[in-house]
């Protein structure tokens, strides 16, 4: 990143119908229920012990009625502290693949490999504060002595709600804080928007213009102009290097970004706008989007369309025009991928593609050549 004194993007996009929602599953301690139901239950017997009559027929009859409202009762009270509880929730998803070259001479070989697995854990503490820590692994790069799968720390950040306010009924606006190991204010916003993150990275993550996290402080939230849509925004102060590396100078990152659903329609479908900076459209089955990006002495594109078939089948096609120096010439690296997918379910996706890359004559990847390579992606959120 430091390399770049201007960077500006541009998505586009028209996608399918409703909006793709991260849904968590929310786990208690086992532990902590078995000991809140065994206070309640010593709690409730006390009682019995004090109110119920133990004795005699009509006596007997009454407690056979009772036991079954206080068990009621005990059942009601575990609910309650269930739904209190602030336990850390724990989830992740895993990315896996096979892959073979398509040339008889491809240097890339027929072989399975978990591209990546991630555990994600929140927790709630304080006034709706949160603390997240999430762990990353992935195989090490083929300059590494080291062939092993080896995990990292991705995230580590506390995020605290500042402010929420309605300022004289004309601006309606949240703010909240975060310290620490944070996502960056682009990357991991359009693979969510994109939705194909594990078939393959965005444009500007595949070839390393932006790192997905770093260290530092940012803002989060969103806020609402009298008569207008809210708008999301995320603005950071990092180190710069990336999250791979300690800061070497002195110097900090600093970047914004905007987004807002300016029309949601039932026919008309859904228009979005933002800054940093991305605009698109959703209605219907398909999907088509596009990302600019132009910088000092770099520029590239990626456009690519999906198509909802129904019953969880769907294709999609993109294609990727990336020129690290533009004061050098036939460096240009093109890259595209074609496929089908199938969703068993929202947490469970399979995929089968084709992916090409070719370089220009100096290019440092496929110099002067294309090379093929056949998929089979999965992934499986938990």
């Amino acid at each position: 990143m430091r390399k770049l004194s201007l960077l500006i993007l541009i998505l586009f996009v028209f996608a399918v119908a409703g909006n793709c929602a991260v849904s968590s599953s929310k786990e208690v301690s086992s532990a902590r229920s078995k000991t809140v139901k065994s206070k309640v239950v010593d709690k409730t017997k006390k009682v019995l012990d004090k109110k119920l009559p133990t004795t005699g027929e009509e006596e007997g009859a009454k407690t056979k009625v009772s036991l079954p409202i206080f068990e009621k009762k005990i059942q009601q009270q575990e609910v309650r502290i269930m739904k209190d509880d602030r336990d850390a929730k724990v989830s992740g998803v895993v990315y896996f693949r096979w892959q073979n070259g398509v040339e008889n001479a491809s240097t890339v070989i027929n072989n399975f490999d978990v591209e990546r697995a991630y555990v994600d854990i929140k927790k709630k503490i304080g006034d709706n504060s949160l603390a997240r820590v999430t762990l990353d692994f992935g195989r090490l790069s083929s300059t590494e002595t080291t062939k092993n799968l080896y995990g990292y720390l991705k995230y580590a950040y506390l995020e605290v709600p500042l402010v929420s306010s309605n300022l004289f009924n004309v601006i309606n606006y949240d703010i909240a804080g975060r310290v620490g190991l944070q996502e960056t204010v682009w990357t991991s916003w359009v693979d969510k928007v994109l939705g194909l993150r594990w078939i393959a990275k965005s444009l500007t993550d595949n070839e390393r213009v932006l790192t997905t996290a770093d260290f530092g402080v940012g803002a989060t939230g969103s806020f609402k102009l009298w008569g207008s849509p809210f708008i999301e925004y995320l603005t950071t102060l990092l180190n710069g290097p990336g999250f791979g590396a300690p800061e070497s100078d002195g110097f900090k990152d600093v970047a914004v970004r905007l987004n807002t659903t300016i029309l949601k329609d039932k026919y008309w479908g859904e228009v979005i706008l933002g800054g940093f900076g991305n605009i698109g459209y959703r209605n219907g089955p398909a999907t088509l989007y596009g990302e600019y990006l132009v910088g000092t002495r770099i520029n590239g594109y990626s456009i690519g369309s999906k198509l909802d078939l129904g019953y969880g089948f769907g294709l999609f096609a993109r294609l990727d025009t990336y020129d690290p120096e533009t004061t050098v010439a036939n460096n240009q690296i093109n890259r595209g991928f074609y496929g089908a997918t199938y969703d068993m379910n929202k947490d469970v996706k399979f995929a089968l593609d084709f992916q090409s890359v070719t370089g220009g004559s100096v290019a440092s990847t496929s110099a002067g050549v294309t090379t093929n390579i056949i998929y089979l992606h999965s992934m499986v959120a938990y």
